[in-house]
């Protein structure tokens, strides 16, 4: 809901979420989600190794490093618009590839 909300790119509102350390930061005022009253379920507490978000037009991604190494952001396609998956190296989340499919 945050690209709604603000007039970003899907990879910069997912750069916000990781700086923000929040999934969901217009939650519950645009989201509807119940009140959480001890703790908010989608505050990162750790930083993460990768953070993703799918349903894109277009992939995109950049690496963000950190004090614990880094998180590499990944945008996924929307599979209907482009046929593709992106696959990342565990190991090393800076090695990642988009396999796109071609349309017949």
């Amino acid at each position: 809901d945050l690209l709604r909300c603000a007039k970003l790119e899907p990879l910069e509102a997912l750069e916000k979420c990781l700086e923000a350390r929040h999934l969901a930061p217009t939650a519950p005022d645009t989201l509807p989600t119940q009140p959480f009253e001890e703790t908010d379920p989608f505050v990162i507490d750790a930083v993460p190794h990768v953070l993703f978000s799918g349903g894109h037009d277009k992939f995109a991604s950049k690496w963000h490093s950190s004090g614990q190494g880094g998180t590499q952001c990944i945008c996924v396609p929307a599979f209907w618009k482009h046929p593709a998956i992106v696959l990342v190296n565990l190991r090393d989340p800076k090695d990642l590839r988009l396999e796109e499919f071609a349309s017949k």
